[in-house]
């Protein structure tokens, strides 16, 4: 899901680009959510779920690195009532099933990155408040559950930054995240959001969530599926099959850029398969294959495919192997079953960053997980 004043700046950017002149400094060192547009909420809303209630208003001031923020005025009339306010980072399912056609994205927060937020309590608040991160996911029958990062407690004109790295969440995609707020006491007051924002490429595993046979999820509408037929009722997580030509089943993310990638994948038929890292649509990324003629390769595609490497490898229908894609700066390696087998160097504007997934050329091929995580030099 796309945030539409992070779009805008964009837009600038490029135009910017396009004229020839200096684009303007980005709010708050780019901070995905700043607040710096008077009125802008940029999708914040209070949580329902929650016992407490409150309200939002985008202010001038309360802020160390712009000149807006955002007011959380709260109410909590019982003890140990908490408010939520969060944004959402994934579509919802009610989203997933109203378009005539089909709504495809990934979401845009994942386990393994770091989320970030300033905080600061209005001085006149009548007594400390405990603030924590929280996301909340699509768990097993797409039930919404809250995940919370460590807590800070902050007295009346208190300031600080809460700090999380998500840890792994079993495969469910992550719907929204937010702030929490727990007064001390029952009562009244305001906290304030300077920025929010997150980092890092994503660490975790992708497999099914909830049990073989019940039907596809928000789990499995994470993924961008570019691929004739991605059955979910069979006892694979992943059971992609291409007709004809090269089908993707990516994991979106344009700024991700050096990683990796790893799956066991078992190919039933087809020409080719393997994984693809970088990938910005359906014509540009790298991939590492296994091929229908016993050979591994390393392509890149940017509009046309181009062999930057090949090597004889012996391989089988019906055996599982262990794939595995890394991409670190202009190197490319692909391994198999714990093997490097080929290794390329390789720079090109456009393929240096993007998201992973699955490659399947004119096949089928089954997989239970997909498992990424940040290159460690």
């Amino acid at each position: 899901m796309t945030d539409a004043v992070r779009e805008a700046y964009e837009l600038v950017r490029i135009g910017c680009a396009l004229g020839h002149t200096a684009p303007p400094l980005p709010p708050k060192n780019g901070a995905r959510f700043h607040f710096e547009l008077p009125g802008s909420v940029q999708g914040f809303k209070i949580d329902k779920t929650a016992a407490g209630s409150g309200r939002l208003a985008n202010v001038a001031g309360e802020s160390r690195l712009g000149r807006r923020s955002l007011s959380i005025q709260f109410d909590c009339t019982m003890p140990n009532t908490a408010v939520r306010i969060g944004t959402p980072t994934f579509m919802t399912p009610v989203e997933a099933k109203e378009t005539h056609y089909a709504l495809m994205a990934s979401p845009t927060l994942f386990p393994g990155q770091t989320v970030h937020a300033r905080l600061e309590a209005d001085a006149a608040n009548a007594a400390a408040v405990t603030c924590r991160l929280y996301v909340s996911v699509y768990g097993q029958g797409d039930s919404v559950k809250v995940h919370r990062g460590g807590a800070i407690a902050f007295p009346p004109g208190g300031t600080d930054e809460l700090l999380w790295k998500i840890g792994d969440l079993g495969g469910a995609p992550i719907a929204s995240v937010g702030i929490e707020i727990t007064p001390e006491k029952s009562g009244s007051g305001t906290v304030f959001l300077d920025y929010l924002d997150w980092t890092g490429v994503p660490e975790t595993t992708f497999r099914r969530v909830g049990e073989a046979g019940e039907s596809a999820g928000m789990w499995l509408r994470a993924w961008v599926n570019a691929v004739d037929s991605a059955a979910m009722q069979c006892p694979n997580a992943f059971h992609l099959s291409q007709s004809k030509g090269t089908g993707l089943f990516i994991m979106g993310g344009g700024d991700w850029r050096d990683y990796v990638v790893k799956s066991t994948i078992t190919p039933r038929l087809g020409r080719s398969f393997g994984l693809a890292a970088r990938v910005r649509g359906l014509r540009r990324y790298y991939a590492f294959v296994l091929a229908g003629n016993q050979s591994a390769r390393i392509l890149r595609r940017s509009g046309e495919e181009v062999l930057l490497s090949e090597t004889h490898f012996r391989w089988e229908f019906e055996q599982p192997y262990e794939v595995k894609l890394d991409v670190s700066g202009m190197e490319i390696a692909g391994s198999v079953d714990g093997k490097e087998i080929l290794t390329v160097k390789d720079t090109l504007p456009g393929v240096d960053s993007g998201g992973f997934g699955y490659v399947c050329e004119e096949g089928l091929v089954l997989s239970d997980e997909l498992t990424v995580r940040p290159k460690r030099i």
